[in-house]
């Protein structure tokens, strides 16, 4: 059987700031837009950095040499000035839930359909997922 899906031109894109390009890289922040592809309106964001502490996660190589080049620029100091807060990344994964939750009711301005996508790699989609899962955290939606 067939079943028809509720086609919508909003989408909730995502974005992973990571150590590495791997499932269980440092997660440095996650940020996200809801809008619509149609129109060009925006209708929610979401930005949260992480704590760099995180039992299971670690920082490549290679990616460390990268964030070498650019120390002293914007992107570096977001990511490593220690006087910028920094939550747990239990909490922020809980909070990126209620956010695509929040923006996926009855309420949203389609109706309840909101389609999750992200630009990057596959590995690093992929963090999403194996992050809830590492942390025994549930997931409303999927990747």
């Amino acid at each position: 059987m067939v079943q028809k899906s509720k086609a919508s031109p909003v989408v909730c894109a995502f974005n992973i700031q990571t150590g590495g390009d791997n499932e269980f890289s440092v997660i440095y922040s996650i940020g996200a837009i809801v809008g619509n592809i149609l129109t060009g309106e925006i209708y929610q964001s979401f930005y949260e950095r992480v704590e760099h502490k995180q039992p299971g996660r670690s920082l490549s190589d290679d990616v460390k040499d990268e964030w070498e080049k650019i120390k002293g620029q914007a992107a570096h100091r977001e990511v490593f000035d220690p006087k910028i807060p920094r939550k747990d990344l239990t909490l922020v994964l809980k909070l990126f839930n209620r956010f695509v939750l929040d923006n996926s009711g009855e309420d949203n301005p389609v109706g309840g359909v909101v389609h999750l996508l992200s630009t990057q790699s596959e590995s690093q989609t992929s963090l999403l997922p194996v992050s809830y899962t590492h942390l025994t955290l549930p997931t409303i939606y999927s990747v």
